[in-house]
């Protein structure tokens, strides 16, 4: 018998002959010097059985190395942040002084108020002095007006924070 029919007998292959053989008996070991055989023969498989029963086996692998690597996780895609276009709510705003001042009507310079406006950005949204000497829903009317004129750009490292840009 062929190496590749005996391989194919000891794989549980035999199944494909239509009159099977008897098992063998297991003799028990001996203490001869004689090497045990490298493969057992189960059954004896017609060659052309043989041949129609591997070409029914489909395939799981096609590539060798992909037999053994290991099956990747999905991951789910993920999730972006809703970005504003028009008006941000109010809960927007907070975060943005929170995070501009510390929700402090800051006046060091060259930054001043809840929204750290330069004087020049202040005086060219049409407001007078700089933004620390107007109250609270001034500053955020300027904001506000700043932002629909020029973006959240205008607060870059803020606006990544609270997820507005």
């Amino acid at each position: 018998m062929s190496r590749r029919l005996a391989v194919a007998a000891t794989l549980g292959l035999a199944a494909c002959n239509p009159q099977p053989s008897p098992p063998a008996a297991i003799e028990p070991a001996t203490t001869t010097s004689a090497p045990p055989p490298e493969i057992a023969v189960v059954a004896e498989v017609d060659a052309d059985a043989l041949e129609l029963a591997l070409a029914t086996v489909p395939r799981t692998h096609t590539h060798p190395r992909a037999a053994r690597s290991k099956p990747r996780a999905r991951v789910a895609p993920r999730a972006t942040v809703a970005r504003a276009s028009g008006p941000a709510s109010g809960d927007v705003w907070e975060a943005l002084a929170r995070c501009e001042s510390g929700n402090r009507n800051d006046g060091g310079a060259p930054f001043y108020g809840f929204f750290q406006f330069s004087a020049a950005t202040f005086r060219s949204l049409g407001y007078t002095g700089t933004a620390d000497q107007h109250p609270y829903g001034v500053q955020l009317e300027a904001a506000q007006r700043l932002q629909a004129r020029s973006g959240w750009s205008q607060w870059p490292s803020c606006s990544r924070k609270i997820g507005v840009r």
